[in-house]
């Protein structure tokens, strides 16, 4: 018996289980170190997967994050638990076990409850674990709790479960930051605001961006033609091709970043992107972000508003954009507070999710203080493809 003071070693977050005599807790390393025997107890009739405390507390990414435990709130015994990690958008499940005595009591479908909870949470797509072929008792519980057979890997039945449906909506930007890129892989469709209207005066998203320029954060505009009466859509305006804005971009990424660690791999592929002979807003700002993607081999689905026949306006209009995707989960950025009704979404049945991406620190060729919010451009200069795609899964 652990004794209920012992809690105090899991993350102090709270899942609903639905049941007052227990709950579910987000579970830290200490927790484990002093519950070890109740750990291994629970899980010693798992078949080859017999582990130690080395093995429950092997350095893995999210951990801590994903890996939830049930308590008895009265006795302060361990009922169950998972340990999981994240690999790319998924969560992986390595260890999941419940006490015999609290076995057919419905725990291992509320753990896995719980565990969605934080999946969708955090706006990722799928939850992950490997079965025995023999057991086929395990199988079958993970059937009934969604889980699908995906193929057979290294002698095991590899099995996944989608965890809710996220898109997410967003106008497409002028070689836009990290941050941007991180909302489009934790969705399962990004949806470009192609239809969205244009900043009637200076410069936007659509046109603008942030470089490192003298080592300082400073906007580059590509002009854009203003020759139009009233408003009008992003996926209607063109470049303002009478000033060489292509030349002067590639000649500032020329002067600005060739002492770059990853320039030369950068600036060739750089170059044939910017060059790009499209004068369409939309359609060029799109074509360079998927030429990014596919660059960091990140999947992606991507599609336009344009072509979804959405009349409604603000909040109602990403529901529309939401709903017409397929979704069950709305991924929103963190400006989106001023100007949206939350409350909407849950009223329309949606799961609304900040993404709260913060970006990680990365070597600016020196710079004394680190510049954060730039395009991506500076972060595949300084990082390089894969280093690129390192920082955008390790924050997932």
């Amino acid at each position: 018996m652990m004794g209920t003071q012992q809690i105090t070693g899991t993350g102090g977050m709270v899942l609903n289980n639905g049941d007052g005599a227990y709950e579910i807790v987000v579970i830290k390393p200490e927790f484990v170190e002093q519950n070890i025997n109740s750990f291994c107890r629970i899980a010693a009739d798992i078949p080859h997967e017999e582990w130690v405390l080395d093995n429950y507390l092997y350095d893995l990414p999210d951990k801590w994050l994903n890996s939830v435990a049930l308590i008895n709130k009265i006795s302060g015994e361990l009922a169950g638990f998972i340990i999981a990690s994240t690999k790319e958008s998924t969560v992986h499940i390595h260890k999941f076990a419940v006490d015999p005595l609290y076995r057919s009591r419905g725990f291992g479908e509320t753990l896995l409850n719980s565990l969605e909870q934080i999946v969708r949470a955090r706006a990722l797509h799928k939850i992950s674990l490997y079965i025995d072929p023999q057991n086929t008792g395990a199988r079958k519980f993970y059937e009934r709790n969604g889980f699908a057979f995906i193929g057979d890997k290294e002698g095991m039945c590899y099995f996944e479960k989608q965890a809710g449906f996220v898109i997410a909506i967003h106008q497409p930007n002028f070689f836009p930051w990290l941050g941007y890129f991180d909302k489009i892989i934790r969705s399962d469709i990004f949806v470009f605001l192609d239809d969205a209207q244009l900043q009637k005066t200076g410069g936007g998203w659509s046109n603008r961006v942030q470089l490192a320029i003298a080592g300082e954060a400073k906007w580059f505009t590509a002009p854009v033609n203003r020759n139009f009466h009233g408003t009008a859509t992003i996926n209607n305006i063109t470049f303002d091709e009478k000033v060489p804005w292509r030349d002067k971009l590639i000649k500032t990424l020329e002067l600005n970043y060739r002492k770059a660690a990853f320039y030369n791999e950068a600036i060739n592929f750089l170059k044939g992107v910017i060059k790009y002979p499209e004068q369409n807003v939309a359609l060029y700002n799109s074509y360079c972000i998927r030429a990014i993607l596919d660059q960091l081999k990140m999947k992606s689905n991507l599609v336009v508003a344009s072509g979804m026949n959405v009349t409604e306006n603000a909040t109602e209009r990403l529901i529309v954009i939401t709903k017409k995707s397929g979704g069950n989960v709305y991924l929103c950025g963190g400006g989106a507070g001023g100007y949206q009704e939350d409350h909407l979404f849950s009223e329309a049945g949606i799961d609304l999710k900040y993404q709260d991406f913060k970006p990680t620190v990365y070597d600016q060729n020196g710079m004394e203080k680190f510049i954060a919010g730039l395009s991506i451009i500076d972060v595949i200069m300084h990082c390089g493809f894969e280093g690129t795609r390192q920082l955008l899964y390790n924050g997932t």
